[in-house]
């Protein structure tokens, strides 16, 4: 019975192992998988936070370009108007030099024609002529400066255009990158919750078989400790079986001392009786000796008890008594002396 639980056990035992063992080896393969996970996760973390970075920098840029285009257009409305006022003026003008031509040529030769012919200084004549001469060639310079002035307005108010379609097209351009960066940034944070959640979940899971390995582990060293403990009941028992084997077959030893001496003492004292009967008495014829039957030859007869008589204490008695207090004689100890055992005599 001892043996077939332990057994059992050692059953129990190796099962509990192997269980722990491919615990251990599923622990391991989430550990390296958490470590990945974990990985994975950082250069998630840091993609998301270059993605981030990418669109501050966008802002940043964003909101230089509507500065820039702020200024521009505030140069062009400056432009506009000093164009609308050199307009204004250059068309002033205009009327009034075309005036002045007209008035010139109505009676420009006939004034000349009067002051060569009014027999005034001619000096003074000369210094009118000039001065009519600067006159018109003083209003066709600033005429010629007035457009000058209005071409360059438009040369710059053209450029201003230019460099507030640039700017608004490089808008257009920074606010597509943004969005693609905001489109990114949304899926690096999907991913970093998505692997957030699995790390989790594969943290949990390692919690768990880390427990069911101790677990394991415990029903193990319980299992070892009760195998330990039934082996050493069982060396315990066979020790006890062994003190008891040798209890045993030191008492059928001194049984059979014991039947050895009881039976030399029988002997002797059949001997003796023999001897005192075969002594010849008053009137009485010597007995014939003993024979025993050969088929009794085992049990030899005991011959005739004489008369009793006072029975004195037997020393063998006394130890055969003292014998009865040591363990029990096996069965059978004392069948050859069955119907050899005499009366003690005087």
């Amino acid at each position: 019975m001892g043996a077939a639980k332990s057994t059992e056990r050692s059953k129990q035992k190796a099962l509990a192992e192997a269980n722990r063992a491919a615990i251990q080896q599923k622990l391991s393969t989430l550990k390296r998988d958490i470590s990945r996970t974990e990985s994975e996760k950082e250069t998630a973390a840091d993609t998301l936070a270059e993605s981030e970075e990418a669109i501050s920098g966008a802002n940043r840029a964003l909101r230089e370009l509507v500065g820039e285009q702020d200024g521009t257009n505030a140069k062009l409305r400056e432009l506009a108007t000093t164009q609308e006022q050199l307009g204004a003026t250059i068309e002033a003008q205009k009327k009034q030099l075309a005036k002045l031509l007209r008035e010139q040529y109505v009676a420009g030769n006939e004034d000349r024609i009067k002051l060569l012919l009014s027999g005034d200084n001619p000096n003074r004549i000369n210094r009118d002529l000039q001065l009519m001469a600067y006159v018109s060639q003083a209003q066709a310079r600033l005429l010629a400066a007035l457009r000058g002035n209005l071409t360059a307005v438009e040369t710059n108010r053209e450029q201003a255009q230019n460099a507030k379609d640039e700017l608004e097209e490089i808008a257009d351009e920074q606010r597509q990158q943004k969005a693609l960066l905001e489109k990114e940034k949304a899926t690096h944070a999907a991913l970093l919750g998505s692997l957030s959640s699995r790390l989790a979940v594969q943290r949990k899971e390692a919690g768990s078989l880390a427990r069911d390995e101790q677990r394991m582990s415990g029903l193990v060293d319980q299992l070892s400790r009760l195998i330990r403990d039934q082996a050493a009941a069982a060396a315990a028992e066979q020790r006890r079986l062994a003190t008891v084997a040798a209890a045993k077959a030191r008492a059928q030893a001194e049984a059979q001392a014991l039947a050895l001496t009881l039976a030399r003492q029988k002997a002797e004292r059949v001997e003796r009786e023999r001897l005192v009967q075969q002594k010849p008495r008053p009137g009485v014829k010597p007995a014939a000796p003993f024979k025993p039957d050969p088929i009794d030859a085992d049990e030899p007869k005991v011959a005739a008890a004489p008369n009793p008589t006072v029975a004195r204490p037997d020393p063998a008695a006394a130890r055969a008594a003292d014998i009865a207090l040591a363990p029990a004689v096996p069965d059978g100890a004392f069948a050859s002396l069955r119907g050899q055992m005499r009366a003690p005599v005087s």
